[in-house]
């Protein structure tokens, strides 16, 4: 009898199976206290049953029919975004941008699991997330500027200017005395960044400073404006006292 940690630990052990043998599964009792699966071919007889034990977080294989043996499948349904993020974890945190293919690839030999390109997209970016945590979660550990909203939002990200020193005496010494301002949504977050860049000697470009804010409104350019002014003034004095 195999005893598992809780459900959690049971259900990714039996969907480990799945991939493993090439089955596809379909769940007929799914409760607190059972967990039946067959496999999704009617002329297979395999089955596995598995229920909670008294302590009421332990889990425990009850029954078990004989060795699956239908026909494998080289595209496993049951081989999801979520169980490819976990599988590709370390990978992923050794290597943010490790190539699609490469994981495909890892995939296919570890597993026997042909994966679209499409899919382990999906399943990279889900691990960077599970390795980083949401862009939201981020955010919400910053000590920065909030807004209070009443009781209902109380703590309302607000805005943040960013300028560092090496950023505004790079500008003074190796940059035209020109600076451009552009502005763009930020993809997956309902945040705005605005950015103001340089043109140096070279066809580059050398960034001064940047803001993000929760919208684009008046009052926030204004802010990134009256910063960057700050900012720039900052700078010329600091050049002053340096030489």
């Amino acid at each position: 009898m195999a005893i598992f940690l809780d459900k959690e630990h049971m259900v990714q052990a039996v969907r480990d199976f799945s991939v493993q043998v090439g089955a596809d599964l379909v769940r007929l009792k799914v409760d607190a206290k059972r967990y039946t699966v067959v496999c999704a071919n009617q002329d297979c007889g395999w089955r596995l049953h598995a229920s909670v034990l008294p302590d009421k977080v332990t889990w425990a294989i009850k029954s078990l029919s004989e060795p699956h043996s239908c026909h494998r499948l080289e595209h496993n349904p049951m081989a999801g975004i979520k169980w490819l993020a976990g599988k590709i974890l370390d990978q992923v945190r050794a290597n943010f941008e490790v190539p699609c293919q490469s994981l495909v690839d890892l995939v296919l030999d570890k597993y026997g699991v042909t994966v679209p390109k499409s899919t382990m997209y999906k399943a990279r970016a889900e691990a960077v997330k599970e390795i980083q945590g949401a862009h939201d979660e981020s955010y919400g550990h910053l000590h920065i500027i909030w807004i209070n909203e009443g009781p209902a939002n109380p703590l309302t990200f607000k805005r943040i200017y960013v300028s560092f020193d090496a950023m505004f005496k790079g500008f003074m010494k190796g940059c035209r005395p020109l600076i451009g301002i552009d502005g763009c949504h930020l993809k997956g977050l309902q945040w705005m960044l605005a950015i103001c860049n340089s043109p140096r000697w070279k066809p580059t470009n050398f960034p001064l400073a940047y803001a993000v804010v929760s919208e684009e409104s008046s009052d926030n350019w204004d802010y990134f404006f009256r910063s960057l002014r700050l900012t720039l003034a900052t700078a010329e004095r600091m050049m002053d006292f340096y030489e």
